[in-house]
């Protein structure tokens, strides 16, 4: 849980976020000490890019004066996390007082993501260009996919072979 107040330059125009608060298991996953956070902006915390894109963000809840949920990614000292982030801004007399964030690390679950995009894609490249006549059928025998095999093969275009149903003798 991340909770970071604002500061304006007094116009009212212009904010910055400053850290107040960070979690233990924030600290240990980022290598960022809770003491080292707290009145530190975004910028000077995590960087140029990376507390750009975070003050952003914060700025987006401020201005739409609601909960926002979104995906980052953020280099941090112990490496580089991807995190699932909610912010919610804490609203005092009609105006956003500070905002408070609940971030959850997903960098092992878009991995897996990436791993299994790259399988399907491997899968389809050996499916789609195999010398074989591939045909992928329903249970009823109707025609989900075929190969450039059967396509070359058999003298026909995937289009006009998929969705029909063929007759599939069982022994």
């Amino acid at each position: 849980e991340r909770d970071g107040g604002e500061r304006g330059d007094g116009d009212g125009n212009e904010l910055t976020f400053a850290f107040r608060q960070n979690n233990p298991a924030h600290a240990n996953i980022t290598g960022i000490r809770v003491e080292d956070s707290r009145g530190d902006t975004p910028r000077e915390l995590l960087g140029e890019r990376d507390g750009a894109a975070v003050a952003a963000r914060y700025r987006e809840c401020v201005e739409r004066g609601e909960t926002i949920e979104y995906e980052e990614t953020i280099e941090h000292r112990a490496g580089t996390v991807e995190w699932q982030t909610k912010l919610t801004p804490i609203v005092e007399d009609g105006v956003v007082r500070r905002l408070v964030g609940v971030s959850r690390d997903i960098t092992d679950r878009k991995r897996r993501e990436r791993e299994l995009e790259i399988a399907r894609e491997n899968y389809r490249n050996l499916f789609e260009n195999i010398n074989d006549m591939e045909i992928i059928h329903a249970p009823d025998g109707e025609i989900r996919k075929v190969n450039r095999a059967v396509e070359r093969r058999l003298g026909y275009d995937a289009d006009e072979l998929e969705g029909r149903i063929i007759s599939i003798p069982h022994s």
